[in-house]
């Protein structure tokens, strides 16, 4: 069995791959929007991953992922605000049982997705 972590994509490479299928699933047009949105999905499971590059077989995590933040950032635009305060100025968004975001940016079915994450030396 190989290292998964030698054949990876960049950034650009995954938004080229991607691009297409993420706007069909969110049905956004705005290329930029998608790309910016795509970018967020792919260092947060790099992040999760503790990666500086993504493996390729892992593309279709981030094609899984990006819809649903752009689909979170409509929401929270369009006003699905569960809690506010304006003392301290917190804000919280609920966007439904199930596709809640982790501290790491990712939804319980996309982590569910990714391999444990690797450990780091220093």
């Amino acid at each position: 069995m190989g290292d998964m972590y030698q054949d990876t994509v960049t950034v650009a490479e995954c938004i080229e791959l991607c691009a297409e299928t993420v706007k069909k699933e969110s049905g956004q047009t705005d290329d930029d929007l998608v790309a910016i949105n795509i970018e967020r999905a792919y260092l947060s499971i790099c992040t999760y991953l503790w990666c500086d590059e993504l493996p390729r077989r892992l593309v279709s995590a981030v094609g899984a992922l990006a819809p649903t933040l752009i689909c979170f950032s409509d929401r929270s635009t369009n006003g699905y605000v569960t809690q506010q305060t304006q003392g301290s100025r917190s804000v919280s968004y609920g966007y439904g049982k199930g596709a809640e975001l982790d501290e790491y940016g990712l939804t319980a079915a996309v982590r569910a997705m990714l391999p444990p994450p690797r450990l780091r030396v220093f």
